[in-house]
This record gives structure tokens, sequence and C-alpha cells, in this order.
């Protein structure tokens, strides 16, 4: 680590320790790409533990890790508390990941086919630069692992999925009440993907959703050609299962906030407040503020 950041080695993006809180706040996992594991450790008592991390192991020989934008980390509640285990997910983001003068257009004649091999028949519709997009290979990877707190953690065997996607990851909270499994969710300018998992005799992970940004999020998010500047908006966008965004034009002194929930991509509700000259809920430079929501999605 200390060789690589002496001669300037940025090829896995700034020397940054990333933090991750689980959704109940009993769990906090730390990683820096420059160091050897991941930190996991219980916020009130004195468990920890540790997962092995090699940033030349992270990618497979045929994934190119150019234009690595930074990196995301999200840690989930246990999901098996018999055994004390819970997973921790890691993403590589790339420039492609949130910039769209990055990614090559489609070729309209492979998209049409994309498209009708998916049932969607009406073609006019379909057309949009959006929808181009979320048809684009994708770049980026995301690794899934599995830590226990009474077994040890140095074995081969915790990395348990991996999926070649970048983005701003989080685990949503489990509202079904189901033992042994989470959802983890990777958000990006081109998709919002859902992975299912189930952990068993053995492990099972699969795409569960996928779907579109929300209209006025990507019109955002596309406006600005700006990789690093969208990477931390859609940071600042999410509460819990929630999505914030901002469809108020310049123009009008009435704010509106769109307040969608991931789980199933529906809009929720809409807040509307009046904008004043030093009191904006989005900042001078469009950032959104910190926000949270009561848990009937009622008052924000």
């Amino acid at each position: 680590m200390e060789d690589d950041l002496e001669s300037g080695d940025r090829t896995y993006g700034e020397n940054i320790t990333y933090v991750a809180i689980s959704s109940d706040g009993s769990i906090v996992a730390k990683f820096n790409p420059y160091g050897p594991s991941i930190l996991i450790e219980k916020v009130t008592e004195n468990d920890k533990t540790t997962i092995r991390f090699d940033k030349n192991e992270f990618f497979d020989n045929s994934t190119s890790i150019g234009g690595i934008l930074g990196w995301s980390l999200a840690i989930s509640n246990i999901i098996d508390n018999e055994n004390d285990i819970g997973l921790v997910a890691i993403s590589c983001i790339t420039e492609k990941n949130m910039n769209s003068k990055e990614i090559k257009k489609v070729n309209p004649i492979k998209l049409y086919i994309k498209l009708q091999k998916q049932m969607l028949l009406n073609w006019p519709y379909f057309t949009g630069k959006q929808y181009q997009l979320f048809w684009t290979s994708s770049q980026g990877m995301t690794k899934l692992f599995k830590f226990s707190f009474k077994n040890n953690n140095d074995d081969n065997n915790n990395s348990i999925y991996k999926y070649n996607l970048g983005g701003v990851i989080f685990f949503l909270n489990n509202s079904k009440n189901l033992s042994n499994s989470a959802t983890l969710v990777c958000m990006n300018l081109i998709k919002i993907q859902k992975i299912y998992i189930k952990l068993n005799i053995n492990i099972t992970a699969f795409e569960e959703d996928c779907y579109i940004l929300p209209e006025n999020l990507f019109k955002e998010l596309e406006s600005v050609k700006n990789a690093e500047r969208n990477w931390k908006y859609l940071i600042k966008s999410r509460y819990q299962e929630f999505l914030m965004i901002d469809s108020t034009s310049d123009s009008k002194t009435i704010q509106s906030i769109e307040l969608y929930n991931i789980n199933t991509l529906q809009l929720v509700n809409v807040f509307h407040r009046r904008r004043e000259d030093d009191d904006f809920l989005i900042s001078r430079n469009n950032d959104p503020g910190i926000f949270t929501v009561t848990t009937d999605s009622r008052l924000f």
C-alpha cells in the first residue's frame, strides 16, 4: 500500500477510507482500496472481524480497471442470528457508471433486437437516450462477501457473488422479515439493480429487479457531465429505501420534491415548499441536502 501511494499510483482511486453502517445501526464496516482487509465491528459490543481484501484480485482477467472513479461500501444487518452472519458488499465505480458522455452509443439495430426479446413492442417510445443507455454493456464491478463474528473469515470462500456493474450500493431493510436473506441495490446513472441473496447450504444470489432511474433524476444527472458530482449526488439523494428528487424548475418559487420508494420505484409522495433566497432544501450548487422521512412517508 505505501509503495503504491509513494510512487503516485492512483490506479484504484483515491486513498480514502470508506465507512458503511447497517440499516439497524448495529454494525460498522471500514474499507480502503489500498488496504489488506475490510474491518467489520459491532457498535455496542466489543466484537470485530476482518475479511481479507486484495485489490489485484478484485477483478478477473477480462475486466478493464481503467477510469476508476471510486468505491462504494455496504453492510447488512445480521441475517443469521444463530451463527452471527452478515453480508458486506464493495462496488468499484467507473467514469462510465456516472457520466453519459463516456458511454458509447448503442447500435439501433442491436437495441431493437434486445427490445423485441423483452417483448417491448412500442418501438418509438423506447428510442430515448435513457432507454438506450439502459441496454448498454455494464462497467465496473460489485462483489459480495459473507462474514461471521463467530467463525474465521480468513478462508477463500468469503466472496460469494460478483456482478459486472458499478455504482452506489446499499442493503434494503428486510420489510418481509425473512431470515437468512437480504437485498442489495446498485444504483448509477444507467439503472437501479436489485440483487436478492438467500443464505442456505448453497448461497443463492440472483438479479431480482432492474429499473431505469426516475425521469427527473436522470435529467439532473445527465445534464451535468461530471461523473464525480453525479456519484455524490446519488449518495445524497438516498435515505434508507427512499430517493429524493427535486423536480422544481429554476423559475418557480414553489419547490417540488418527489419521493420514490426504491423497493418498488413507485412515487410515494410529492412535497411542496416555498423557496427562499437563504433557505433552499437543494443547495445553490444544486446538490441535495440531508433529509429524513417518517415511517408513513407523509412527513419529510
